[in-house]
């Protein structure tokens, strides 16, 4: 620890306070950030686990960005949890790393740290740029002879719960249309989009908050894997403490009036604007209105479309309606899902990756399928082109092919024969696939001559997963359902991918149950990838109108009569009870998830009667730990997260089985009868022969 501390004082750069000397001008004065910043490893770079580093020299890393609204009140620290093996000698052994390639800190391994320890090392802001590398290179070293390469003693492991610590002064809004979704959005940055609801006084038509729910989805897109979050609603902007969201036509929001001149707009145009808030200069506002209703869906069609860079642009501008491209901004899903039963690697996304060194890392494949997707019985194919370098040990030396874990093939890496390219068919058993998987493929690669007392540079040692690799999986599209562990699926049925979706409000929705559904639309838009997506926002009085589709009831406190009608048709449970029995305990504990379904469009509701408790709720939906324990068809969440489930409705299937795939699944099923069919008309067949061969007078 105390190299440590040296070592961050050495390295403190610029940020640090120096003393300054006698006769010389005093240094100019630190401007105080306006907030620290901890970019944690796991939630802001998403790292997922530990990183290890193995080996007599194991390398790491793990990417970030710099924001750029960002302006670095002072240099960085990395603040590095780590360990490593115990048998290290710790003058042979030690932990250094690099940012950008630039060495900022080294700390010998030894007894002293070797349960755990953390280094804090300050990183020169010069070092930055908009994307960065950190680097840790690990030199392991356990006795002074002999040594293997590949002894599991030889690790340090890198916490993932280490971080990045930013002093941070933002700068003020600079309003650019050109620059949408920025600064609501910063792709440079870390976290979610946080924004704010800014209610007003009066309440919305049923065609603003359809206005409102199309923007929602257009940002939920743009977010992506980042996600948004909405805070609680406030009454006026200034009340935003995040970057704020001002919808709604000038007669139901003038206070739109205060930030923008609306007397310019004329008959149906729309008007949308990027300026700071008046309480704050460094917090965007995002204004979209207009004087009618149809102005105020062609504004918010017009950011949303993929031609908003050739009609807006500077802070504020109107907008006509007129031809625009209806297309959402293109998914950034990596990968993407499979469209049909064939994709090669880049049609997924993906790119040619080259691994090295004896420890080379897993090419990770995810497979992302459709949510109703049911594999055929023949299960599906992967072809992997690959290629590697000479100078492998080919008695060693193999590929290895994993789905969900399980191991389906490994094949040697023959000498010379996959230094420019080789392929390897692999089967995916139907019970292994899911609609989202992980095809793994591993190389293990020894060096021509491998011997545990020689150590040879492992970076000649390469191999090449090529884009061109294809996965085939035929499959048809039916599901049980009601199924509420069908929404881990990136929300299917309900991501706009299985049809069009109605996110129903009570008609005098308050401002939460609002923000709970702008929440729930921009969660749409993050799950589903297709570009004309389908999805309508409505009032309950005006609901049966949007009855064949998808729907998704949002319940607060405020009445909702078309909820009350589906519990009085049976469909869905009443409030505080389950399967016709009430709930234990008081019924505003409890947020209720159910599903039910009518026809072939499913029904959902989203029901909270607690403060606030709606839209944690629909939050919940966009947390893959929440989702791992939905089940059955209805749920049951407390405020200490805990989740019961129950099943209420029978489930039904939806969709059909074709012809093909009913026989193979009859086959499947009743093998062993078919078979004892078999034999018992082959032994009928024999003895009618033996009867006509007798009447022949022959003998068989």
């Amino acid at each position: 620890m105390i190299l440590a501390a040296a070592i961050s004082l050495g390295l403190s750069g610029p940020a640090r306070a120096q003393e300054v000397a006698a006769g010389e001008a005093p240094a100019e004065e630190q401007v105080p950030p306006d907030f620290v910043y901890d970019a944690v490893f796991e939630e802001a770079m998403y790292v997922e686990k530990d990183i290890m580093l193995h080996g007599l020299t194991g390398y790491g890393s793990v990417s970030f960005s710099t924001p750029r609204g960002w302006d670095l009140s002072g240099d960085p620290e990395l603040v590095l949890r780590f360990a490593h093996s115990a048998e290290l000698l710790p003058e042979q052994s030690s932990l250094t790393v690099l940012v950008n390639d630039v060495s900022v800190a080294t700390v010998a391994l030894g007894a002293e740290n070797a349960s755990g320890a953390e280094l804090v090392a300050a990183v020169p802001r010069e070092l930055l740029g908009e994307y960065n590398t950190v680097t840790f290179a690990g030199v392991h070293k356990r006795t002074e002879s002999c040594q293997d390469p590949y002894d599991m003693s030889l690790w340090t492991r890198i916490g993932k719960d280490s971080a990045l610590r930013f002093p941070v002064r933002q700068t003020p809004v600079r309003g650019e249309l050109l620059e949408y979704p920025y600064p609501l959005f910063d792709e440079l940055g870390f976290g979610p989009m946080a924004l704010t609801w800014v209610s007003g006084e009066g309440g919305r038509s049923a065609q603003s908050l359809s206005a409102a729910g199309q923007l929602a989805l257009g940002l939920g897109r743009l977010a992506d894997y980042r996600g948004v979050a909405l805070a609680p609603p406030v009454r006026r902007v200034e009340e935003a403490e995040t970057a704020a969201l001002m919808v709604g036509t000038v007669a139901e929001l003038p206070e739109v009036s205060e930030l923008v001149d609306t007397s310019s707009i004329q008959g149906d145009q729309g008007l949308v604007a990027i300026l700071p808030n008046p309480a704050d200069p460094k917090r965007p506002v995002l204004v979209v209105t207009s004087h009618s209703e149809r102005g105020l869906l062609d504004a918010v069609g017009a950011l949303n479309s993929n031609t908003r860079l050739q009609t807006l642009s500077g802070p504020v501008a109107t907008t006509s309606g007129g031809a625009l491209d209806d297309r959402l901004p293109a998914s950034r899903q990596q990968p993407l899902p499979m469209a049909g039963a064939e994709a090669t690697l880049s049609e997924l996304g993906l790119e040619d990756a080259t691994v090295r060194g004896y420890y080379a890392p897993q090419f990770r494949v995810p497979i992302v399928l459709e949510g109703g997707a049911a594999i055929r019985p023949e299960g599906g194919v992967a072809h992997i082109n690959y290629a590697y370098s000479a100078g492998l040990d080919t008695r060693l030396s193999t590929i290895e092919v994993r789905l969900n874990g399980v191991t389906l093939r490994s094949a040697p890496l023959d000498e010379g024969a996959g230094d420019q390219d080789a392929s390897l068919r692999v089967r995916l058993p139907p019970e292994v696939v899911e609609p989202h998987s992980y095809l793994d493929v591993v190389f293990h690669l020894f060096p021509e001559g491998y011997d545990a007392c020689e150590w040879r540079p492992d970076e000649t040692h390469w191999a090449t997963l090529y884009a061109s690799s294809e996965i085939a999986i035929p499959r048809d599209h039916y599901a049980m359902m009601p199924d509420l562990s069908r929404l881990r699926y990136r929300g299917w049925p309900f991501n706009l991918e299985a049809g069009p979706v109605a996110l129903v409000l009570a008609d005098e929705a308050r401002p939460t149950e609002v923000s709970a559904m702008l929440q729930l639309a921009a969660q749409i838009g993050a799950w589903g990838s297709t570009e004309r997506p389908d999805l309508q926002v409505v009032v309950a009085s005006d609901a049966e109108a949007a009855a064949a589709q998808h729907r998704v009831l949002l319940v607060g406190d405020t009445p909702h009569p078309y909820f009350n009608r589906l519990v009085k048709q049976g469909l869905l449970s009443a409030p505080g009870e389950v399967g016709g029995r009430a709930v234990r305990g008081r019924k505003s504990s409890h947020d209720y998830i159910e599903q039910a379904q009518d026809g072939d469009d499913t029904v959902m509701v989203l029901r909270s009667t607690r403060r606030g408790g709606l839209l944690s709720l629909v939050d919940a939906l966009g947390d893959s730990r929440v989702l791992a324990k939905l089940d059955h068809n209805l749920a049951l969440l407390t405020e200490g997260g805990a989740v019961q489930t129950y099943e209420t409705a029978q489930p039904q299937r939806v969709g059909e089985i074709p012809p093909s795939t009913q026989a193979r699944l009859l086959l499947q099923r009743h093998w062993a009868s078919w078979g004892l069919f078999a034999v018992f008309g082959a032994m009928v067949f024999a003895g009618m022969v033996r009867g006509w061969a007798a009447r022949r007078g022959g003998e068989v």
